[in-house]
């Protein structure tokens, strides 16, 4: 049972990194950069940059509450986590599959790179929702179940 505790805490850890990453690349990223991927320099493109700004940062501390999540010994608790970035992870990555099929023109490669590391994600948190029992999300040497 321990291997399996240690293979979500490696997905957690994967998952910090991810999100440090992109989280970075959207708050730090200047607009001068951004816009040629949001499209002219309209009024429009700042604030599209300002919803990726937000999002950069929505990003960035789930890495940082993903990392610390690690350090749970509250099974339900690591369980909740899982099952909300399941659930938000495969939402995110139908929401940019519908965008992508509905315009595919308006999306570069960088479109389905999010869609599959997205879908990864929801997926990978899905195999330990479906296949794993409560013990997974339990510290080494904790004996009493809570279901």
């Amino acid at each position: 049972m321990q291997s399996v505790r240690r293979q979500l805490d490696r997905l957690f850890a994967v998952h910090m990194a991810i999100a440090v990453v992109t989280g970075a690349l959207c708050f730090l990223t200047p607009h001068s950069l951004m816009t040629p991927m949001l499209g002219d320099a309209s009024s429009d493109t700042h604030l599209a940059h300002e919803f990726v700004r937000l999002y950069g940062a929505l990003t960035l501390a789930q890495g940082w509450m993903v990392w610390r999540t690690r350090l749970v010994s509250d099974a339900l608790i690591r369980r909740t986590f899982c099952q909300a970035y399941c659930i938000c992870f495969l939402l995110q990555a139908v929401a940019l599959l519908r965008a992508q099929i509905a315009a595919p023109e308006s999306h570069s490669m960088l479109h389905w790179v999010n869609i599959l590391l997205l879908g990864g994600l929801g997926c990978a948190y899905g195999y330990f929702l479906v296949f794993k029992t409560i013990k997974a999300f339990e510290l080494p040497g904790m004996d009493k179940g809570l279901l």
